[in-house]
């Protein structure tokens, strides 16, 4: 029934979606694969005969587009291209600032308003752009995937990035420019301080005032930060359409996460049901994200199940009611599937598999190229 409901789905579509479009102008709904070209013998440096098979396998998927986080160049592309499947490559820069936590623990996270970070965010674009501008191939550009200021941080738990020095010295300006005065801010906040200079961020899920002063000012920090990736591509000249891959669900990113930000081309988000952990608020995270598009296309680039002990079984129908969840709306322009193949260096050994981690197991074939059954399942879903 799934696999019936998605083709009817996908038809309805052509007349909602706000849609995409490729460089010579045609409309393109995007079947895509989360593709990291891992492999447990070979790494990152694929054999010319895996990459054949690589390309075999995607047609057998019915994808039309790749969707990638691993630094990409103008042959790897056009080596997809070839194959009939358009690529949305992601700039891979590494931030040499990251921020901290609020028990002091390393964040894995950029400090946003770090001027050489945002320098050096527009250099690593431009430099992508002159590498990449012109191909015909490439369907839009990804600024990142998942910057996410929050995760389990040691004995703090559920923890926010951002207690950086510069970070906090940003965010209690901000303060001062918005309530001007100590007196209006701990009225309004709750928060008892004595100078701005006191003011702290929440520490976690704490539903106070504050938190919505935290959250409107990581947005403009967090937009200004991908404002800066956007400015150096554009500055050889190459329009490309430009997004960014948000985190939705049980990982909250408050400087993402709902957020319009304003400066994407197209919205996109990762949203899973092991996150929403139920159909309805999957939905409902989709729906989300198609509020803040306000018009603009929206792709889900990032849905799917692992298949790590008990769930081999459910993985297959997980991965159906996801792609179908997400063509029940029509605004979208796209789904991607998480992901291709298991990634073995996920949690350390990048030679074995951890049989304990979820997070090696999440491919619709294996390390080495096996078909497992979720790949039948993402199969008829995007046929």
């Amino acid at each position: 029934f799934l696999p019936v409901l998605a083709l009817a789905l996908l038809a309805i579509h052509s007349a909602h979606a706000a849609w995409i479009t490729d460089t010579s102008g045609k409309r393109v709904f995007v079947r895509g694969i989360a593709y990291g070209p891992y492999h447990p013998t070979e790494l990152w440096a694929l054999s010319g005969r895996t990459r054949g098979t690589d390309y075999h396998l995607m047609r057998e998927l019915h994808a039309n587009s790749i969707i990638t986080w691993n630094k990409m160049t103008y042959e790897d592309i056009e080596g997809w291209w070839k194959e009939g499947l358009y690529c949305i490559p992601q700039v891979t820069y590494r931030p040499p600032r990251l921020s901290i936590f609020a028990n002091g623990y390393d964040a894995p996270v950029p400090i946003y308003v770090n001027a050489d970070n945002l320098q050096g965010m527009r250099d690593t674009a431009r430099d992508f752009s002159s590498a990449l501008k012109g191909n015909p191939a490439v369907l839009a550009v990804s600024l990142g995937n998942d910057y996410a200021w929050s995760a389990f941080s040691g004995d703090l738990g559920f923890a926010y990035g951002g207690y950086d020095d510069e970070t906090l010295q940003a965010f209690r300006s901000n303060l001062k420019r918005r309530f001007g005065t100590v007196e209006a801010f701990v009225r309004r906040s709750g928060q008892e301080i004595v100078t701005f200079d006191d003011a702290l961020p929440p520490k976690g899920l704490n539903p106070q005032p504050l938190f919505g002063e935290w959250q409107v000012f990581m947005r403009e920090a967090f937009g200004a930060f991908l404002d800066k990736g956007k400015e150096g591509l554009r500055a050889v000249g190459w329009e490309a359409p430009v997004t960014y891959c948000q985190p939705y669900g049980v990982k909250w990113d408050p400087a993402s996460q709902g957020s319009e930000l304003p400066g994407l081309d197209i919205v996109s988000g990762n949203i899973f049901y092991a996150q929403s952990r139920d159909w309805s608020l999957l939905c409902t995270d989709i729906d989300r994200l198609i509020a803040g598009a306000r018009g603009r296309p929206v792709l889900i680039t990032e849905t799917g199940a692992h298949s790590l002990m008990g769930e081999r079984d459910t993985a297959p129908r997980k991965i159906k009611q996801s792609i179908a969840c997400a063509l029940l709306h029509p605004e979208i322009a796209g789904v991607g599937v998480y992901e291709y193949c298991d990634e073995w260096h996920r949690s350390g050994n990048p030679e074995k598999q951890d049989d304990t981690d979820a997070r090696e197991h999440w491919g619709l074939v294996t390390g080495h190229r096996d078909q497992k059954p979720a790949f039948g399942a993402a199969a008829e879903m995007l046929g």
